[in-house]
């Protein structure tokens, strides 16, 4: 021991593990297991997002799924969620009570905040993509399969009354769409509407009993007033075909341009029935469910990969931060004693822990042991 007159006992004491002198904490940086396992949670939250919003259950039964959904996501996202929020109150009464290091601050904030923010990123990532499926692609799916398939209607014979249950429509051979007398209405996007008559233009006498309820619809896809091209208006096939719009919100502003268009061309209009212009719907319809599928299918691959990618990010930056000395494992910014504490013990175990061992090491210190005092 250099210039130091140990005894054979007191070199055995310090060679050994035996003593009280131990490492402060385990350094930031984890290995491939541990980093994999800090990715778990995001990527359940994220699954079980995309999969409850999805579920063909929402379609009858939304309230009930939407419950369990919110109850299933806080059992998930409490725990990380708590131990960000003492993590907090322990840097900010740290702050009131006396001058505070950031290397330690950073050291022991890096990833209980890296695991909140996932999840909560995860959770954001799962509603977005999830709604969006849902209100795109699978709940028109649903509502259209609970419709029924009308072919060669005829525009000139057939009024919206009798169409009401439709979801899909393929119309005669003498049916168009009267692209030059557009109805449109304004409210952020133009809702675009133009009406489906024999000959694809509006003569008299070629209306359904006086009145006319067949229109083809779409957004920002005319002048307002102007040209109609909405959907497939540019695709040719041998007879004119429709998916009906089931959006609720959308069959309000469309409601709203037939009532305008009725006044701009003289001409009523009873029950309007609104459909997008597509050259298949029977198709149309079936790639609904399929696109909605592929699309979820690549998000449940992509999505979780890209949160393992950021959690070995989180990892080799900790690491860097360690090494120039931007992050070290020092005093521990834990809450004062009481329930700050011990939530510490229960959501911040590492930290607590070391804060314990620091403690008893500095009572070893300031109270040694007689035994064994180096002279």
């Amino acid at each position: 021991m250099g210039g130091f007159n140990i005894t054979s006992e007191q070199r055995s004491l310090l060679n050994s593990k035996n003593h009280s002198l131990r490492p402060l904490a385990f350094s930031g940086h984890l290995d491939i297991c541990q980093v994999i396992q800090q990715a778990l949670l995001p990527i359940g939250i994220f699954v079980f997002t995309l999969l409850c919003l999805t579920t063909t259950a929402r379609l009858l039964h939304e309230p009930l799924v939407m419950a369990i959904f919110w109850v299933v996501t806080f059992i998930l996202i409490v725990s990380p969620t708590v131990a960000f929020v003492v993590l907090c109150v322990g840097i900010l009464t740290t702050t009131c009570r006396s001058r505070v290091r950031w290397p330690p601050v950073v050291y022991w904030a890096w990833w209980p905040s890296v695991r909140f923010w996932s999840c909560v990123l995860a959770l954001v990532l799962g509603m977005k993509i999830g709604n969006y499926l849902w209100e795109n692609q699978f709940e028109p799916y649903q509502q259209m399969m609970r419709l029924q398939a009308y072919n060669n209607v005829n525009p000139s014979e057939v009024q919206g009354v009798r169409l009401q249950d439709a979801g899909i429509a393929l119309f005669n051979e003498t049916a168009g769409v009267d692209r030059g007398r557009t109805g449109c209405l304004k409210n952020g996007p133009t809702y675009c509407i133009a009406p489906i008559v024999k000959g694809g233009q509006i003569m008299q006498g070629n209306e359904a009993d006086g009145q006319f309820d067949l229109f083809m619809a779409g957004t920002d896809c005319c002048s307002c007033p102007g040209e109609f091209r909405c959907g497939q208006w540019d695709m040719p096939s041998p007879v004119l075909g429709g998916v009906r719009i089931v959006d609720s919100t959308d069959n309000q502003f469309y409601k709203l341009a037939a009532e305008a268009w009725s006044g701009l061309y003289g001409k009523p209009v009873r029950r309007p029935i609104f459909f997008k212009w597509v050259a298949d719907p029977v198709k149309a319809w079936g790639n609904l469910r399929s696109n909605g599928v592929k699309f979820e299918a690549l998000a449940l691959l992509c999505i979780p990969l890209g949160l393992v990618l950021l959690m070995f990010i989180a990892n080799g930056l900790i690491r860097l931060l360690n090494t120039y000395g931007w992050a070290a494992p020092m005093e521990a910014p834990l809450p004062p004693p009481g329930l700050g504490r011990m939530m510490s013990a229960k959501f911040l175990p590492n930290m607590h822990r070391h804060q314990q061992d620091a403690e008893a090491q500095q009572g070893s210190w300031t109270n040694p042991d007689p035994k064994y005092v180096i002279l």
